[in-house]
């Protein structure tokens, strides 16, 4: 029963990738099973087979659909907190400004958000009324006033129903901070009377139009004859087409969101360079760009750090080269013919020529860590030192009963060495789940068991980071991800021997997702090669919890000149140990 429990889930889960998390489970409680009982009643050829056809009808997008990619870009799109729930009032789906605004999970109710609505309605009784309302109808948008109940703001739960491939329905919470700097821009736009952007403010505060009726002390019909004016002017057909025009300003919301970047990344450039063939390769620098150079590739769970990181960078000199890989962000695709980690070598030499930079530092941080080996060993006359933060060892150092604290990552290590098929399928489902449930959401399910690094990876401004990773990594699709992800359980132990720079290893003892005791044996496999620092009660998200003392660290690797060719045994750290610190010299 459970083999066939499993063998369900992962054709729902190719589905619908929300699922992916109880197929884990499932096949997690198997494995788990069929070990301590030591039995052959488990069908795991049956497992396979069916992994391996689920991957036969894969697609790089996800499927279309409530979730789908398409849905996360549109929903992203909003600068305010926007929410796609199904009939039945549960939320399938959210974009940033929510999860940071507002605490909710997929698969809560939406009726949890902290506002009561005018009437003691229920927000799902009000999506369930708009439903089952006739097809012709649903242009409209339903909008009510709210009142929160923590701070006594007001908003406007705005609900306008979809009937797609399965019926779902957009929640908007709209605050009226939009109102100051907007009123005068509408009426500029769009050619509005002062009393016809008065009834467009009383509109979107969710006011009926009896109630503006009321407000103005003017008759009904009048207030329906100025709305319709409005509908004409601004170019709009329906309620919902008007209030989405209001929202988004044509592209005023968005420039306003740039200028708020701007302003919070000081230490933060984006560009974009030309390689051979037209190729476009985009780039992130960070810091002082007058610095010491540091180079890192992009990958889906970090890309850029937060406004905190950056100051620290900028004040210790340092300038952090952070490379999309191809078919992530805006890079090219790799080319026909062409291996991808010859490419993303050729990208880096590329980014450093025309910085003139001629040696740096290489920074390998999580699971970026064999992309980064990868490279170091293909370009390592551009590199003099090698550090790795929050370290993810070769797979040959994870034994094969290792537990991490992350039901994913432990589905994936059952299925590694037996069940290739599975392992493939669970990689690209995690990619297609990672993409439909967000950032917020997967770094929850990774990191609960642990309360300490929870709290450090769920603070907003690190969602922010992780969320722009997350949509960088995967805009083109989820295959590029899912592939570089992939390494990180393969064995590319070669590649650390091969190379002839400096390494310093620094983890916490604290990590749950990758185990101190599996860093340890990477780096006493390599005693001429590596430096291990070990930094006490620490967990995996070193940078954002322990920014001075890693950013030390980075500052004194990247100011450290390697051996070259000749790689002599480490006998002395090359960094003055703080208090804080232990350093395992090898």
């Amino acid at each position: 029963m459970e083999t066939n429990s499993v063998i369900g889930k992962i054709q729902t889960a190719n589905d619908s990738p929300l699922e992916f998390d109880q197929l884990i489970n499932a096949w997690n409680s198997l494995c788990e099973r069929a070990w301590i009982e030591n039995s052959n009643d488990f069908q795991f050829a049956d497992i396979e087979n069916a992994a391996l056809a689920a991957l036969a009808g894969y697609s790089d997008q996800t499927p279309p659909g409530p979730v789908g990619n398409e849905i996360s870009r549109m929903l992203s799109s909003f600068d305010y907190p926007t929410y796609l729930v199904t009939d039945d009032g549960h939320i399938a789906a959210s974009n940033t400004s929510a999860s940071i605004e507002f605490d909710l999970n997929n698969g809560d109710s939406i009726d949890s958000l902290p506002f009561t609505i005018d009437g003691s309605q229920v927000i799902s009784d009000l999506i369930i009324e708009k439903m089952s309302e006739e097809k012709e109808f649903q242009s409209d948008a339903t909008l009510k006033r709210a009142i929160s109940s923590a701070e006594e703001k007001d908003a406007t739960i705005a609900i306008t129903a979809s009937f797609g491939r399965v019926p779902m329905t957009l929640v908007f919470v709209v605050t009226t901070k939009w109102k100051p700097k907007s009123t005068v821009l509408l009426r500029q736009q769009f050619g509005l009377t002062e009393a016809e952007s008065e009834i467009l403010v009383s509109f979107v505060d969710g006011y009926s139009a009896h109630g503006i009726a009321r407000q103005r002390n003017r008759s009904y019909a009048t207030i329906r004859t100025q709305f319709q004016s409005i509908l004409n002017k601004t170019g709009t057909r329906n309620q919902t087409e008007l209030l989405r025009t209001v929202l988004s300003i044509s592209d005023f919301s968005r420039s306003i969101g740039e200028i708020i970047d701007t302003a919070n990344h000081p230490y933060r450039r984006c560009a974009e360079i030309l390689q051979e063939g037209g190729r476009i390769v985009e780039v992130t620098l960070m810091g002082d760009t007058t610095g010491k150079p540091v180079l890192t590739i992009a990958n889906a769970a970090n890309y850029t750090f937060n406004a905190t990181i950056e100051q620290a960078l900028h004040d210790a000199g340092l300038f952090i080269i952070s490379l999309c890989a191809p078919g992530c962000g805006r890079t090219d695709s790799v080319p026909e013919s062409t291996n991808r980690m010859d490419c993303i070598a050729k990208d880096a030499a590329a980014v450093l020529d025309q910085l003139n930079i001629d040696r740096c530092t290489m920074l390998a941080y999580n699971a970026n860590s064999p992309v980064c080996y990868e490279l170091a060993s293909r370009i390592e006359d551009r590199f003099n030192h090698f550090i790795q933060i929050a370290a993810v060892p070769p797979n040959r150092f994870v034994h094969s009963s290792a537990t991490t604290q992350s039901s994913w990552v432990n589905g994936i290590l059952k299925a590694r060495m037996a069940h290739p098929g599975m392992k493939n399928m669970l990689f690209k489902g995690a990619m297609k789940a990672w993409t439909a449930i967000g950032a917020k959401q997967f770094m929850r399910l990774q990191m609960s068991s642990n309360p300490v690094d929870c709290k450090t990876v769920l603070a907003t401004e690190n969602i922010v980071e992780y969320e722009h990773a997350l949509k960088t990594a995967t805009r083109g699709g989820v295959s590029a991800a899912a592939e570089d992800l992939a390494l990180t359980f393969e064995d590319w132990t070669t590649k650390v021997k091969s190379l002839n720079t400096n390494i310093t290893v620094v983890h916490g003892t604290r990590d749950k997702l990758v185990t101190i005791d599996m860093v340890r044996r990477f780096a006493d496999a390599f005693p001429d090669k590596i430096r291990m620092i070990e930094i006490p009660n620490a967990g995996m998200p070193l940078l954002q919890s322990h920014t001075d003392e890693v950013v030390k660290l980075l500052k004194s690797a990247a100011e450290t000149r390697g051996p070259g060719a000749t790689l002599h045994p480490i006998k002395n750290p090359v960094f003055t140990q703080p208090p804080f610190l232990k350093v395992n010299p090898g």
